[in-house]
């Protein structure tokens, strides 16, 4: 039996030293009926302060991309109790990108996952790390995809889960290699949360200062000028903050205003501000509609679909900072802050400001939400471009925006860099593991090649 699985480890192109030992997911489980089970089929609609639902495309890259945005009830829950998480699972995914598996860590306790997931728990939960390291293995990842049901989208199911092989190399040689691949993960999330830090940071400053416009306030509270009855509520609060209230630098505070206005289209807001059309806020045009991601190459300049940054051309159509705008389809009116060289493919829309008093930074946080982008079409929801040049975004006066735009790209810049570092420590970790599992390299060779980059 374990010469057959070994066999097929070796089909599916993976090698192994011969002292380690096969087995299968099935064997590795824990002793109950819901030891491999799918979560919940129809969650309903998104409840408040329900329980967290973690769907497939919460899961990416052996990861799960932090707390989940849908809820489902209580009672729906409780009636999918089975795959209520503990803490100390893993989680597959069965459809979409089938075979990604995740870690289930102590913050994700009592969260539930959606029908397109599995939920494995293991008899000794100390081999999650493990596990997971060889399910996405190239030669387990070859397993699964020789299993896939195609017939509408690649699908995984139960069965194939519980006969995927998993290599068992001696305990020393197993913590050791957990131990490195824990070490780098750690690193690549470290940076990927400081990155959502800084991203939060940009944020939360654009928010502050043009939308909940708190500089102005705060200039209208030390001059004693009235607040409009709508931002009373806002005033209070900052009031309320006392010696908090931390003020602005001088050359930043003298940059707002300390009085509002009444606009018909845009409510109040501080004086000397004004509505203004992206069209003539920016230069504003469809992606190339000649390019698909038939086009995509291994290597080469970051390229945008209607799906994102998901792809690399092998030329780059501008050098420069943009937004751009998934203009057909289910992710109509997201939108992604393109830095350096980068391309957009059909289905998209990009911009950049070119009004003087505007930063595209600042455009981009103006226009980031889907209920900024109007959509047309039921089946197939698009956004025209006509529409789009309509969109009214506040202009704010005495370069508040350009600033903004300054502050902001220094968050990027960093980004960038721990961006780089991201992928250079996945280059690494991804070039190590095939070697420690085939046994190619040596732990401690390993340790010293990990130790100079991390």
């Amino acid at each position: 039996m374990e010469s057959d699985l070994r066999a097929t480890w070796e089909l599916c192109g993976g090698t192994a030293p011969a002292e380690w030992r096969f087995t299968t997911i099935e064997s590795l489980l824990e002793d109950s009926r819901n030891a491999l089970a799918v979560g919940v089929m129809y969650p309903g609609k998104n409840t408040a302060e329900g329980v967290p639902l973690v769907k497939v495309s919460d899961v990416k890259n052996g990861r799960v991309l932090g707390e989940p945005d849908f809820l489902i009830s209580v009672k729906k829950d409780d009636e999918y109790r089975r795959t209520r998480l503990s803490g100390n699972e893993l989680l597959i995914t069965l459809v979409g990108n089938p075979g990604d598996c995740a870690l289930v860590s102590e913050e994700m306790a009592d969260w539930n996952v959606a029908r397109a997931i599995a939920v494995v728990r293991l008899e000794n939960p100390e081999l999650r790390r493990w596990v997971r390291l060889a399910l996405l293995s190239h030669p387990a990842q070859q397993f699964m995809n020789s299993r896939f049901n195609t017939t509408v989208q690649r699908t995984l199911n139960l069965k194939d889960i519980r006969e995927v092989v998993v290599p068992i190399p001696p305990d020393n040689v197993r913590e050791g290699i957990t131990e490195l691949a824990s070490i780098i993960d750690d690193k690549i999330d470290l940076n990927r949360r400081m990155n959502e830090t800084l991203e939060s940071m940009a944020r939360a400053l654009f928010k502050s200062w043009f939308v909940d416009f708190d500089p102005v306030i705060d200039n209208a509270l030390a001059a004693g000028h009235s607040i409009p009855e709508p931002l009373a509520a806002r005033a209070e609060t900052r009031r309320a903050l006392g010696p908090a209230r931390k003020p602005l630098p001088e050359n930043i505070r003298s940059l707002f205003p300390a009085t509002f206005a009444f606009d018909e289209e845009m409510g109040w807001i501080p004086e000397g501000w004004k509505g203004i059309s992206l069209g003539d806020a920016a230069d504003l045009a469809w992606g190339d509609t000649n390019t698909t991601k038939k086009s995509y190459v291994e290597v080469g300049y970051r390229a945008y679909s209607a799906k994102g940054p998901d792809g690399f051309l092998p030329h780059f159509d501008f050098d420069r900072v943009g937004v751009v705008v998934s203009a057909i389809g289910a992710n109509s009116g997201f939108t992604w802050l393109a830095r350096g060289k980068w391309s957009c493919i059909k289905n998209t829309i990009r911009f950049w400001a070119t009004h003087a008093e505007l930063s595209t930074e600042y455009l981009f946080y103006a226009t980031k939400g889907n209920d900024v982008w109007p959509l047309r079409g039921s089946a197939q929801p698009f956004i025209s471009q006509t529409d789009a040049r309509n969109i009214q975004v506040l202009l704010p006066s005495s370069g508040t925006a350009l600033r903004f735009g300054e502050i902001a790209s220094l968050f990027y810049d960093k980004i960038d860099c721990h961006t780089a570092s991201i992928n250079a420590l996945v280059a690494l970790r991804d070039t190590l593991l095939p070697k420690l599992l085939s046994g190619e390299l040596r732990i401690r060779e390993a340790e010293k090649l990990v130790a100079d980059s991390v």
